[in-house]
C-alpha cells in the first residue's frame, strides 16, 4: 500500500526588494524580485507579486516564520496573506 507523506512548506524571507524562498531538505535558495505590493485595509489581504514563479503545482501554502502565505499564479507567483 502506498502512503503519502506530508511535506513541509517552503520558507520565505521576504525583503524590500526581494523574496527568497528554500525548501526543506534543499540547500539552494531561489530568489525573486518584487515587483509590486498591495494591503487591503477592507478584506486585511496583503499582496505581494513577484517577477517570476517561484512555486511548484503542490506548493500553495509557504511559511515566514510563523507566518502563513498563499502563492498562487500561472506565469509569476503571487504571495497572499
Amino acid at each position: 500500500m502506498s502512503e503519502k507523506t506530508a511535506i513541509d512548506p517552503p520558507s520565505l524571507s521576504i525583503g524590500d526588494e526581494f523574496v527568497v524562498m528554500t525548501r526543506n531538505g534543499q540547500t539552494r535558495k531561489i530568489v525573486a524580485r518584487i515587483l509590486g505590493r498591495e494591503h487591503n485595509p477592507a478584506t486585511g489581504i496583503d499582496m505581494v507579486w513577484l517577477d517570476r514563479r517561484i512555486h511548484r503545482r503542490h506548493e500553495s501554502t509557504m511559511l515566514e516564520g510563523a507566518v502563513k502565505w498563499s502563492a498562487g499564479g500561472a506565469i509569476s507567483t503571487v504571495l497572499a496573506k
